[in-house]
């Protein structure tokens, strides 16, 4: 991904939420890594694609980590028919929305997710555009 246009989006995308992103920290790992921080932090034991850290500052900042589980992307990204690049920018807007306060734990929260990740996904800066549908059509 470029990170200029990366940046911009994910600034782009916090500000829009009424928020002011301060620090937002993205780490790309494998899948067993992802899983020993679930494990270890989240006394979860399964596998899953994103996990996010806010460092909690003030309430109306957005800064922490987001952990990506590369692996498990291009496996969503088979499953999905589309790039690598794509998932992984949904990856990283799913992340940002977790660190702007939203939550995915009930059917209602899901949807709004969902809503916010499609409503970002269209807002993505051409070169990110480019990157997917360069390398795979999508």
């Amino acid at each position: 991904m470029g990170k200029v246009a990366l940046r911009e989006w994910i600034h782009r995308s916090v500000h829009n939420e009424g928020l002011h992103l301060v620090d937002i920290n993205i780490i790309q790992c494998s899948n067993d890594y992802l899983l020993k921080i679930n494990k270890q932090f989240l006394n979860h034991d399964y596998f899953t694609d994103v996990i996010t850290f806010p460092y909690g500052q003030d309430e109306n900042d957005v800064s922490g980590e987001i952990y990506i589980s590369v692996e498990q992307a291009q496996i969503q990204a088979e499953n999905y028919c589309h790039h690598l690049q794509k998932e992984l920018q949904l990856l990283v807007i799913h992340g940002v929305m977790h660190l702007c306060g939203y939550s995915d734990k009930t059917p209602k929260q899901k949807k709004i997710m969902r809503q916010k990740e499609l409503q970002y996904m269209n807002t993505r800066p051409m070169k990110l555009l480019a990157v997917s549908r360069e390398t795979h059509g999508k």
